[in-house]
Formats: structure tokens, sequence, C-alpha cells
């Protein structure tokens, strides 16, 4: 099966690729292995991935950059992002998924 076609949407200098597969409410994912999402389709174990997830969600595949209001599926490295985005734009999120994923890089103080 094709990957999804790869387009371009502009920020202000920038062209940020993105990639839209399946149908049903949208899901973006930001995964931390693949910063490029044409390099993520050459990977079989994430190809289906992918694919079982765009079975029932339309899915928002990009380079890291730029996101409507939307669920957010954030893995194991970029999870704090997905925390800290959730966090700053709440009217931007509908809902977050963390795949392995932590708040921290670091052990915090034990407390009492």
């Amino acid at each position: 099966m094709e990957p999804p076609e790869t387009r371009y949407a502009k920020s202000g200098d920038l062209h940020i690729a993105y990639q839209v597969v399946g149908e049903g409410q949208p899901l973006v994912v930001s995964d931390q292995w693949f910063g490029n999402v044409d390099a993520q389709w050459e990977f079989p174990p994430m190809e289906r991935f992918l694919r079982r997830l765009a079975s029932f969600r339309r899915l928002v595949l990009f380079d890291k950059r730029g996101i409507d209001r939307t669920a957010l599926l954030s893995g194991v490295g970029l999870s704090y992002v997905g925390i800290l985005f959730a966090a700053t734009y709440p009217e931007r999120t509908s809902a977050l998924v963390l795949v392995n994923g932590y708040a921290r890089i670091s052990r915090a103080p034990a407390v009492g």
C-alpha cells in the first residue's frame, strides 16, 4: 500500500510537511523518532501502527511544527512536549494520549 501524499503548509517563511490518512475524527500523531513524515512509512512496525490507527481515525502527521485543535498522541521522548502543549493551549487540545510517557527527564526529590 502506498504512503499518503505529502503536502506542505506555509508558516511564515517555513513550509511544513504533513500527511493526512484515514477517515473520522482527527488524531494528530507526534512521534519522537520520525521527524520526517515520509520516513515513518519505510519502517514496517511504524507503518503497521499508523495504518491501524488510520482504520478508525483520520491521522494528521507532520514534521514537528503546527497543530490545530485536535487529539494529540505523543510517544516516549516527546511526551513532555504533548503535556506542555496541552497545558499551554487547552483550547487547542481536545485530548492527549501518551505512549510510555513521562513528564520529567530527571528524578524529583522525595516529598514528605
